[in-house]
């Protein structure tokens, strides 16, 4: 995880997922979440996040790693998405 200030409160939930993930962004809003496969193309995009929750559907995403990235002006998070 890196910031650009003070630590971030971020879960990811479930992860693995079959499909839908939650995201609990509450130190960051007006976020904007990015999914990339494994070999770096976007899968899947996001942005102006008002709600603390968020929910992605990746149903239609195949099963495998993904690097999901969420920013806001001042943040950035980078972790790693199992879809099963």
């Amino acid at each position: 995880m890196r910031t650009s200030s003070e630590e971030l409160t971020l879960a990811l939930f479930p992860n693995p997922s079959t499909g839908t993930i939650g995201i609990n962004l509450t130190d960051l809003p007006s976020a904007k979440i990015s999914v990339y496969n494994s070999i770096g193309l976007l899968v899947f995009e996001k942005s102006d996040l008002e709600s603390k929750i968020q929910f992605l559907d990746l149903s239609e995403v195949p099963p495998g790693t993904y690097s999901i990235q969420i920013e806001s002006a001042q943040q950035f998070y980078t972790g790693k998405l199992i879809k099963e």
